[in-house]
């Protein structure tokens, strides 16, 4: 942004003439309603380049490329706002910004959309844009965490933060959703001659039929206690509240799950349900799979039991090595996070990272779903690449590993060896078996070369491993049994750079 006065207030009155425009017609979202423009003018961060745009004369930058330069971008998706705050203990990892030298000063190089998504600093609202699916802000508006400036002959912009409020998250570091029991509802059902009741209103019956002994409950009951709005479409209901929604299909017997429209999961529930008089009965055993409840058998009838979430996405994950980890920040059984790899699977028989996954070499398409139960509450997609310079050796406790070389879990070598030297506390027997594989460029995929067995002596190794397939990547496993036989752990995990 050209920081002048006149320069600010001509923004401030273009964003104010198109935000009337768009709320007086009813504008629809995804509308374009600007264009974005190439820019020589760099802008800075607390003296962190961060990749930026020109929108009416505006330097414009990505909300969510602030998670990188100091601060916390808190995504909900009940109300479709993103709150910003500044977190001074977070790390800064600032983005590479390439260079286009394609790009012509004053180029269109992409559309401004309207969006519906609310943005906010210090709780107030600020204006913000959709670009390529991504929220955009002006620049201008983090002077409200400290001071702008504007460097003419440099073509600079740079904002550089008081540090006074908004200190710290309020969450845990690398805790990427903040998760916390909003209420609590309760409905207890009273059981008389077969049937189900409701502050005296019949809401359900026992089915004998169909080969069983199934607790049938009002659909509608539970959505108007719940919460949910039921829709019907060619017989088949759907019920939503807010992002999470649930449909019956193929005459009530498939269940499609979809959570801000996406489909996330599908299943059969053959004869489990019943139409009656307008209003589909469920089957209580799919109560917790659909709405999270838990049931509970109290005399004379059942008791349910349905927890309503805030979920806040703070998008703070970390890849060590081939490790995607993640976490959150609810303590509570009743609440899990669930990681799918949909490009690649992990083939091996132990996972070491209970708030993570592995990722292979290449692009990797993780969903990531928070749930209460089987009852979604978050869902985002992503795709990463791991990042082999940061692997770090994992000393696990349980199974006791001590390296004196290497001691960094990536190294880079011109020699076509490599010395392993350390010992296994908790190992079992005096066998460790290491397997070699190395990175194939064509395909992203690393094939294994060879294995090799080492012979443990009062649980310590030392020896040297052959890069004996040329120049590349490298990686370097260790398998044996710990505390008892039988009880194979991969103890070590090294990626060598073997190069001129």
């Amino acid at each position: 942004m050209l920081f002048r006065k006149k320069t600010y207030f001509t923004c401030f009155f273009i964003l104010f003439i198109l935000s009337q425009n768009c709320f007086g017609q009813g504008i629809k979202v995804g509308t374009v309603i600007n264009k974005v423009i190439s820019t020589d003018i760099k802008a800075y961060i607390n003296g962190y380049e961060i990749p930026s745009m020109n929108i009416n004369g505006c330097t414009a930058i990505v909300v969510e490329d602030l998670r990188n330069y100091g601060f916390d971008i808190i995504w909900s998706p009940v109300d479709r706002s993103l709150v910003i705050k500044e977190n001074s203990s977070k790390k800064i990892k600032p983005i590479s910004i390439k260079k286009n030298n394609n790009s012509k000063i004053g180029q269109k190089i992409g559309n401004v959309l309207y969006t519906d998504i609310k943005t906010y600093i210090k709780d107030s609202e600020i204006q913000s844009f959709n670009i390529d699916g991504y929220t955009v802000i002006f620049m201008d508006e983090l002077k409200e965490f400290g001071d702008i400036r504007w460097n003419e002959e440099k073509r600079e912009v740079r904002f550089n933060s008081n540090k006074i409020d908004d200190l710290g998250s309020g969450v845990d570091d690398n805790c990427c959703f903040e998760i916390k029991c909003i209420e609590e509802i309760d409905m207890r059902l009273k059981q008389k001659d077969g049937k189900y009741y409701f502050e005296g209103k019949e809401v359900g019956f026992i089915d004998n039929t169909n080969s069983g002994f199934k607790i049938m409950i009002s659909g509608k009951a539970l959505a108007e206690k719940f919460g949910y709005n039921i829709s019907v479409d060619k017989g088949c209901y759907i019920f939503k509240k807010g992002n999470y929604s649930f449909k019956f299909k193929n005459n009530n017997t498939t269940i499609e799950k979809f959570f801000d429209g996406y489909l996330y999961e599908s299943y059969d529930i053959p004869k489990r349900t019943v139409v009656l008089n307008n209003d589909i009965y469920i089957y209580d055993a799919d109560l917790e799979g659909l709405f999270g409840v838990v049931k509970y058998n109290s005399e004379g009838g059942i008791y349910l039991k349905y927890k309503e979430f805030d979920v806040k996405d703070y998008e703070d994950y970390e890849i060590q090595g081939n490790r995607f980890l993640i976490d959150h920040s609810y303590n509570g059984y009743d609440v899990n996070m669930r990681i799918k790899n949909k490009t690649h699977t992990f083939k091996g028989d132990y996972c070491r990272i209970p708030k993570g996954t592995y990722l292979e070499y290449g692009d990797n398409e993780l969903e990531i779903t928070v749930n209460h139960n089987d009852r979604i509450l978050m869902l985002k997609r992503l795709t990463v690449r791991p990042d082999l310079k940061t692997n770090q050796i994992i000393y696990d406790e349980a199974i006791g590993l001590n390296m004196k070389t290497p001691q960094n879990g990536y190294i880079e070598t011109n020699k076509s060896e490599i010395l392993i030297d350390g010992e296994i506390i908790h190992a079992y027997g005096d066998n460790l078996l290491v397997e070699i594989e190395k990175l194939d460029t064509k395909n992203d995929q690393f094939k294994k070369t060879t294995s090799k067995n080492i012979k443990l002596k009062d649980k310590k190794f030392n020896e040297y491993i052959q890069l004996n397939k040329g120049y590349g990547i490298y990686k370097i496993k260790a398998f044996t049994d710990v505390r008892s036989e039988n009880c194979r752990f991969e103890v070590l995990e090294l990626f060598v750079n073997y190069s001129e």
